[in-house]
């Protein structure tokens, strides 16, 4: 199951946050009224008319972290779309805690919780078959995008396609790269990277974002042989990359446990995430210049590597 954004025209009816089933199941799961997700209002419209100009638009494939639904990155999806890019997220059946398909059946997880937790072989297997898994469902929608292009009138480029994600999304992105040459550029957020599929160098543009970093990206980082940069955000947590940046200051009066975030303000996090990403992508695919990415950060916060 996929959600596109891209560039459109104003009007029409307002996209949902969530499928009507999807918020239901992920409002019980942190006690909150059934219809909390419904009331987050979107920046974008449901079947929109895709927006005119000159050639085509790139496109960026997004798999988000384990059992969590696409829909809790709108906010850095949408601003992706906003800057000139198709983005397309998938969830992963049978891993994603809830996926909604059109007719309203929802298919529930049936894999473990935390399928990493015991970090014995056992525990790696399932792991390593998870991530074989997602590169799967990655390489089948990159090649599906013709047909998806059709659908939309012939809005993206298929020669500038990337793929980012969070968490064991981003993992799932390094993994992509490797087994799929389409792919041009690729994102982490704060996903450790292992297994077969990262052990060779990598040539295209690969950037790190991360509240710290741990073993296993500083051992992935000397195989990164293109354009690469390493972002280190003070004051994040591993949740600050996704919505809980906007949805927790949001529910913080309802005195729910909602996840924990990091001492840096949550609009702040946000803001920085949106800045490099975008950067990152308008230089790696749009083609366009990112002097972001070559200068001392702006933002006291980030420290960098390159």
């Amino acid at each position: 199951m996929i959600q596109i954004w891209y560039p459109a025209a104003r009007g029409g009816p307002r996209a949902a946050y969530m499928a009507k089933g999807v918020g239901r199941i992920y409002a019980a799961e942190y006690r909150l009224p059934g219809g909390t997700f419904a009331r987050v209002r979107t920046n974008a419209h449901r079947n929109a008319r895709p927006l005119e100009r000159p050639g085509r638009y790139p496109a960026i494939l997004f798999s988000p972290g384990y059992g969590v639904p696409h829909a809790l990155y709108t906010s850095l999806l949408e601003d992706l779309a906003s800057h000139g890019f198709v983005v397309i997220a998938l969830d992963h059946t049978y891993e994603t805690d809830a996926v909604e398909f059109p007719g309203g059946k929802v298919v529930r997880r049936n894999l473990p919780p935390d399928p990493g937790r015991n970090g014995g072989p056992t525990s790696y297997r399932l792991l390593l078959r998870i991530i074989g898994q997602r590169v799967a469902d990655v390489r089948f929608l990159r090649r599906s995008l013709p047909a998806l292009d059709e659908r939309l009138g012939h809005i993206i480029d298929p020669q500038r396609v990337g793929v980012f994600g969070h968490s064991l999304g981003g993992l799932t992105a390094a993994n992509a790269l490797e087994a799929d040459r389409a792919l041009r550029a690729g994102v982490d957020l704060d996903g450790s990277i292992f297994g077969p599929g990262v052990r060779r160098p990598l040539a295209r543009p690969f950037m790190i974002m991360t509240e710290h970093g741990d073993g296993t990206l500083l051992r992935f980082w000397p195989k990164l042989r293109g354009a690469r940069l390493f972002v280190r955000i003070d004051g994040t947590r591993h949740l600050n990359y996704s919505d809980w940046n906007v949805l927790a200051p949001w529910l913080r009066g309802t005195g729910v446990r909602l996840p924990v975030l990091g001492a840096i303000k949550a609009a702040r996090a946000l803001r920085i995430e949106r800045a490099y990403i975008d950067a990152f992508f308008a230089r790696h695919l749009g083609e366009t210049a990112a002097p972001l990415l070559d200068s001392p950060s702006p933002f006291p916060e980030v420290h960098l590597m390159r």
